[in-house]
């Protein structure tokens, strides 16, 4: 008996050992992200790669403040969350599979998005309004969608609760949002950002643009006159950059031949054509992308754009950014149409430093790689009258984001 005794407290501890070895040998293989020790989302990065939803690099960092395109974020939250993506995907694009289930599940709608593809970085308040449907509730505008998600403290703000709605979301703010919607979906009640709330709720009702945007009134810039209104979500730079040879301006422009429609037509262009330019890796650039690219320019060159390719390939350039259209901001100059836009760019990597992104006043030794730079530009429009009754509106072939210029590197 005592013999048996002891056997059965030995196989116990050989038990005990072996749990604790195993356990120690999964702690010792656990990934530890090099670059988010000190980060402000380090906690929720953390337990995101540890649920699996995202992943760090292979150089074991996790670069949380880079940016996040549509596409991930709707990945990454249809995961997360235990949304079935099994079903309807004919694999022509990685993400389809997770953007349906996501339209199933209705976090999007399949119109979401009126410019630009998956594959255009998400902006917080698309990542909000994604948010406030994963907990069961939704809004009539996007600026609701802010309140609500705020006030739910599924969203904080940058700093003195400023909302950034129209800002790139990073990838440690995809993961901080999809753990809150995680806690919300198990009964949480989360804090709240006061200053965000009270942000939110004043760009809710505050006066809007055709757009439906959130006119302000205060700290406007000198030339305010010169545009039908101040938005919100620009700082007084959007409004300040002069146009060469100005003959009329925005405001101007609005109160004569303005057409919103053709202005949509043409910021859909614009915004395509310039998520083609900024967007370019010599691992995948071919003949689709010269198609995607020229399709939104008046007369374009295609030999131009296969000289281009070439020498992407050749010198191994990648480069990452991203254009938004401002419509409200259209002036003549030198009679042709332009409008404004916002831009931010990074060079990747490049073995040469002469037109590296193909834009003829694009200038050699301005721009270091691995570096953000963000600016200001007006892109010159064309149109093309289509049998006598409409016409075509498209980019200009002269058409550049340098040429007013240069991007300041962002600090």
């Amino acid at each position: 008996m005592k013999r048996m005794i002891s056997l059965v407290i030995a196989i116990a501890m050989l038990v005990t050992l072996s749990t604790f070895v195993h356990a120690n040998e999964e702690a010792s293989t656990a990934i530890v992200l090099k670059d988010i020790e000190n980060h402000w989302g380090a906690v929720d990065i953390q337990e995101a790669v540890n649920k699996g939803y995202v992943n760090g690099y292979s150089d074991l960092t996790f670069k949380p403040n880079n940016p996040v395109t549509r596409a991930e974020f709707i990945k990454m939250a249809v995961v997360a969350l235990g949304i079935d993506y099994s079903q309807g995907s004919d694999g022509t694009k990685w993400y389809e599979a997770y953007v349906n289930a996501a339209i199933t599940h209705k976090y999007i709608s399949s119109t979401e998005y009126s410019t630009g593809n998956y594959n255009t970085q998400m902006t917080r308040e698309e990542m909000a309004a994604v948010a406030v449907r994963a907990i069961g509730l939704t809004a009539k505008s996007k600026e609701e969608y802010m309140y609500v998600a705020a006030s739910k403290g599924l969203i904080t703000g940058v700093g003195n609760g400023q909302l950034a709605a129209d800002k790139t979301t990073t990838r440690a703010q995809s993961v901080s949002i999809i753990e809150r919607i995680i806690r919300v979906q198990k009964g949480e009640q989360l804090p709240v950002d006061a200053a965000a709330v009270a942000n939110a709720e004043k760009a809710m009702n505050a006066p809007k643009d055709p757009w439906g945007r959130a006119i302000r009134t205060t700290n406007l810039p000198k030339n305010y006159k010169d545009f039908p209104y101040i938005l919100e979500q620009w700082p007084n730079a959007m409004y300040e950059l002069k146009l060469d040879s100005l003959e009329e301006t925005a405001a101007e422009v609005q109160k004569s031949d303005y057409n919103q429609q053709a202005v949509a037509q043409w910021a859909q262009k614009v915004e395509a054509w310039g998520n083609h330019l900024l967007n370019v890796d010599y691992h995948t650039i071919d003949q689709n992308w010269a198609e995607g690219y020229l399709e939104h320019i008046l007369n374009p060159s295609e030999n131009s754009a296969k000289k281009y390719i070439t020498k992407v390939k050749e010198n191994k350039i990648q480069i990452e950014g991203k254009l938004q259209v401002e419509p409200s901001i259209v002036q003549l100059a030198s009679g042709t149409y332009h409008i404004r836009v916002y831009y931010k760019f990074r060079i990747l990597t490049s073995n040469t430093d002469e037109f590296v992104i193909d834009d003829m006043y694009y200038k050699t030794g301005v721009y270091k790689k691995n570096t953000w730079y963000e600016g200001y530009a007006d892109v010159k429009l064309s149109t093309n009258v289509l049998q006598g009754t409409w016409h075509n509106y498209k980019v200009s072939s002269l058409a550049s984001i340098f040429k007013q210029g240069n991007a300041m590197e962002i600090k």
